[in-house]
């Protein structure tokens, strides 16, 4: 298999702009500026759907990187500077600027309730703790993707090494919070489907299933997702991301295909700043969003793909700073000085390693 996978790359930076289009009609009737449809299955299955999916790469990519590193502190440094770096500069942005303009529920609050908030919005907790107010409106499912993150590394580091009563131990705690992560959480089933996928790709030949009339499969599966996630019973939505993920993984089909272009994998690049940033960027916009509707009295669709038009955009050009300064030069610069202390402590074990001998 390629170093990388390009169709899954392109499918993070598809499911991103299809979860701007899903707040960009919530953002709009929450401000009453479009009417709330009364069947909005159609609309839901876009954030739903694209959510779910995304569950099912880093469960895919989750276990991938836990093979390769090996060992769980580096696993878990590398998942922190991956999700917390974008998310920490939002996070500021927001208990700096939230209180001051009232936003949501920073109205008022006293200085206990504040840091409160603040710690346990910094810990991802609202997102498993639905009593907790979030302050980030996507982070529900960072929350769901580091509890996953931390549980997975747990269970694959007591099943390479189990044999002490404490590693069974934490396997058991391990498996007793992930079966209570399933219950209250079903929608975390997805992380599973994307665990099978790494566990059987090897073993069954995906390409038998592969000739020139199924080359529609993704783009089918897909819309099948879309037009009926809602109506399904989850068990039926995990069976078609399973299949519709083995064509992703296979790079065959037409949706594939398209998922490979420049447009999308430049998506995927920064889908993750896309995903954090796009509904910050809506935040502001709405406010403009009643003079622009006075002035030009739009009809609602034009309205709202103004909204969208200006939210995703806008959103884009932030998100390309954002990946390319936090993202990647300030993450590299964090794993550069971590790199370093690594080996500066290896070779302080080697020269007293050497000192001992010597003696």
């Amino acid at each position: 298999m390629k170093q990388k996978n390009l169709s899954m790359h392109g499918l993070r930076g598809l499911l991103s702009f299809l979860v701007v289009i899903f707040h960009a009609y919530y953002g709009l009737v929450s401000i009453n500026l479009l009417q709330l449809m009364t069947d909005t299955s159609l609309v839901d299955s876009l954030g739903y759907m694209s959510v779910n999916l995304f569950f099912v790469i880093s469960g895919y990519l989750i276990i991938q990187s836990l093979n390769r590193h090996r060992q769980i502190k580096n696993f878990i440094i590398d998942r922190v500077l991956r999700i917390y770096p974008v998310y920490v500069v939002i996070h500021l942005l927001i208990f700096i600027v939230g209180p001051i303009i009232g936003y949501k529920w920073m109205a008022g609050i006293s200085i206990n309730e504040y840091a409160g908030h603040f710690f346990s919005n910094l810990l991802l907790l609202p997102g498993l703790f639905t009593s907790l107010p979030i302050a980030q409106l996507v982070s529900w499912s960072l929350s769901y993707e580091f509890l996953f993150y931390i549980l997975t590394a747990l269970i694959f580091g007591t099943l390479l090494n189990y044999k002490s009563v404490m590693g069974y131990f934490i396997l058991m705690i391990a498996i007793f919070i992930s079966i209570s992560f399933l219950y209250f959480h079903p929608r975390s089933s997805f992380f599973i489907v994307g665990i099978l996928i790494f566990k059987l790709i090897g073993t069954i030949n995906v390409k038998r299933v592969y000739k020139p009339w199924f080359y529609f499969n993704g783009l089918i599966l897909i819309t099948i997702l879309y037009t009926s996630f809602e109506r399904f019973h989850i068990l039926v939505s995990l069976l078609l991301s399973f299949l519709l993920f083995i064509t992703i993984i296979n790079e065959e089909g037409i949706l594939s295909f398209v998922l490979q272009s420049k447009f999308f994998y430049y998506l995927g690049n920064i889908s993750y700043s896309l995903y954090l940033w796009h509904t910050f960027v809506m935040f502001i916009l709405k406010v403009f969003m009643h003079k622009i509707n006075d002035f030009l009295e739009p009809s609602p669709s034009i309205l709202f793909m103004i909204f969208f038009g200006l939210s995703i955009s806008i959103s884009m050009m932030v998100s390309h700073l954002s990946y390319n300064l936090i993202e990647k030069r300030f993450t590299n610069y964090l794993k550069h000085r971590i790199n370093e202390k690594k080996k500066l402590k290896a070779n302080n074990e080697l020269e007293i390693d050497s000192f001992l001998i010597s003696k």
